[in-house]
């Protein structure tokens, strides 16, 4: 996941600003509950529970409210690193003559990368068309990715998705599998 991350991470390189605003409204909570959590507790609990009994329970509750907070800081970060990934590209390419059953060989599609949290598996699912200056919908083949990784060659990444094509669509290709290489560019917008 982490050489896709790579590739994908210029993208949404302005995202260092929220990661590090997350970290300092995390640390300025957690300052405050050290500060003030014990005064407000006892002020919250005191009709239910004795001042006493507060004092002598407040430091197993520090460590559980402490550490509940720990573990929802680094799921939401988790959250907001992998749920910002570009989710879809597109895509175009010529086809060698020898891997179609037409004549067409100018190639257009697209593919959703899908991270996994639980695992940190990523997999990428999508389809390509043939396109001869229009796109012929009946061409559709649907693929998914049996393996997903990246290179580094110098300084340059480049994204690797192993992937087979969806059985329904075998008639339509000489190929069962294929491999797709991709690097992120930066298109440079006119002033």
């Amino acid at each position: 996941m982490k050489n896709v991350y790579r590739v994908t991470r210029p993208a949404w390189a302005a995202m260092d600003r929220s990661e590090t605003a997350v970290i300092l409204i995390a640390s300025l909570v957690l300052g405050v509950y050290g500060g003030w959590g014990e005064q407000v507790g006892t002020a919250l609990l005191k009709s239910v529970v004795s001042q006493d009994a507060i004092h002598h329970l407040w430091p197993m509750v520090d460590v559980l409210v402490v550490t509940f907070g720990c573990l929802l800081l680094i799921w939401c970060y988790k959250k907001l690193r992998v749920g910002c990934y570009p989710a879809t590209f597109i895509y175009c390419f010529d086809m060698p003559q020898a891997s179609n059953l037409s004549a067409k060989s100018q190639v257009v599609g697209y593919f959703h990368i899908n991270p996994d949290l639980e695992d940190g598996d990523i997999t990428a699912e999508g389809a390509s068309f043939f396109w001869d200056n229009d796109l012929d919908p009946s061409s559709r083949v649907g693929f998914k990715s049996v393996l997903v990784y990246a290179t580094q060659e110098g300084g340059e990444t480049t994204c690797h998705i192993r992937f087979n094509i969806d059985e329904q669509d075998h008639q339509k290709r000489l190929y069962r599998h294929g491999h797709l290489r991709f690097q992120l560019t930066k298109v440079q917008r006119p002033l």
